[in-house]
């Protein structure tokens, strides 16, 4: 069962434009936690952050309790899709899923 301070969403938009949010969809759209990831290390600085968060978290899996979610839109480049992936590998991240936006994913990136 995926605890939901375990989970981490990615998504991918086009312009190589991505977001993220930690936990619950509902939750974090409803506390404006859905926040752009910027620049050129965001990625790694951001799965990082969360891979240290979890390590002090006193769980018993700490870092490798992480799940990444992967949630590319249809207009994401392959590159950012890749550049993602790499820094899975760099940060070896145990659990990951690329998967499908959900239709209110969608519909909220394209409003951005």
């Amino acid at each position: 069962d995926l605890g939901e301070s375990d989970a981490l969403t990615v998504m991918l938009d086009k312009n190589n434009q991505a977001w993220y949010y930690e936990g619950d969809w509902t939750k974090a759209k409803a506390e404006g936690r859905i926040l752009p990831l910027e620049g050129e290390l965001a990625a790694r600085k951001l799965i990082m952050n969360k891979q240290q968060q979890l390590d002090v978290s006193g769980r018993k899996e700490g870092r490798n309790g992480l799940m990444l979610l992967v949630k590319p839109g249809s207009g994401t480049s392959y590159k950012s899709l890749v550049d993602l992936l790499d820094e899975v590998s760099i940060n070896d991240v145990k659990k990951y899923a690329v998967v499908q936006l959900t239709a209110e994913e969608r519909s909220w990136l394209l409003k951005q």
